[in-house]
């Protein structure tokens, strides 16, 4: 009986981000293979109450790293989960060194970010080239397309990701 109850205790914690949420995306950032990190992950989505994780430090040798921002610009976030809100759009920062510091800072090196469009929740899904909703707008549609090549040194370059909700009326 003691074990059962532990093992549901372990389960419950495990699966309480999935149980409260109504939508999380995991996005990966796959850099060249070199010394060090070439991997970064992050977590977007909205739930019935916000969830933050800081992103771990930055590694020593790096051919790609990918964080979120908070909207403060205060934190540097691995996870940036919402609480879901009746704005017409959300939209999260994510920064990405597609070169790293393994390599020459004037060598432009290649990461490629992917994510599933199905595990975006309602309405569409934009991504924006900067940090700013009027910069160029590099994938109308995150459901159509599943990746993005990003190309730079060692350097940070920024994107949104913008949900436009979809709110039905009826009458």
């Amino acid at each position: 009986m003691k074990k059962q109850i532990i093992l549901i205790l372990i389960i419950s914690i495990f699966f309480a981000d999935i149980v409260s949420a109504k939508w999380i995306a995991t996005i990966n950032a796959q850099g060249e293979h070199l010394k060090g990190q070439s991997k970064s992950v992050i977590s977007i989505g909205i739930a019935d109450s916000m969830k933050q994780v800081s992103a771990p430090p930055t590694a020593p040798l790096f051919s790609c790293e990918m964080v979120l921002y908070d909207s403060n610009w205060t934190k540097k976030l691995a996870k940036d989960i919402r609480n879901e809100n009746d704005e017409t759009t959300n939209s999260w920062i994510i920064a990405i060194n597609p070169g790293g510091n393994v390599a020459s800072p004037f060598d432009s090196k290649k990461s490629t970010i992917k994510w599933d469009p199905s595990q975006f929740g309602d309405g569409t899904f934009k991504l924006i080239s900067g940090w700013q909703a009027d910069g160029e707008c590099v994938i109308p549609d995150m459901r159509l397309e599943t990746q993005m090549d990003v190309w730079g040194g060692n350097e940070t370059l920024y994107f949104l990701i913008i949900q436009e909700k979809n709110f039905e009326t009826t009458n």
